[in-house]
């Protein structure tokens, strides 16, 4: 009877452990999440290209390469929050390279807040 009791138990233990998991995974939707972020940016990517190549072809090389400048500035300063345990040798290389460029052509035309985002990405790189 005991052993009855206990199997019982068990078993509907495991079946609320199962459906308290399975609620929560059903509910946390993170898949179509990084599906939406990858396609935004991937779209966000193709849409800034699409800009820059159409100012140069257009005759308006100026407007391409401060198009390209915002876009590189932009994407340093979303790189301020990354993880220490997230960096890769890519995103490190990436940074290297930005602050490389940086030093050889700075940009004056920053917003001050952004700028001091833009240091703080290209200074933690060592």
């Amino acid at each position: 009877m005991k052993t009855k009791i206990t199997l019982v138990i068990a078993v509907a233990a495991s079946l609320a452990v199962g459906f308290v998991a399975g609620k929560f995974q059903a509910s946390f939707p993170w898949r179509e999440h990084l599906a939406s972020y990858t396609f935004e940016r991937d779209a966000y990517s193709a849409s800034c290209y699409t800009q820059v190549l159409t100012l140069w072809r257009s005759g308006h090389e100026d407007d391409a390469k401060n198009t390209l400048e915002r876009s590189l500035d932009l994407s340093l300063a979303s790189l301020q929050d990354i993880p220490t345990t997230a960096e890769t040798g890519r995103i490190r290389d990436a940074i290297i390279q930005a602050r490389d460029y940086r030093t050889k052509y700075p940009l004056d035309k920053t917003s001050p807040e952004l700028e001091a985002r833009i240091q703080k990405v290209l200074a933690s790189i060592q």
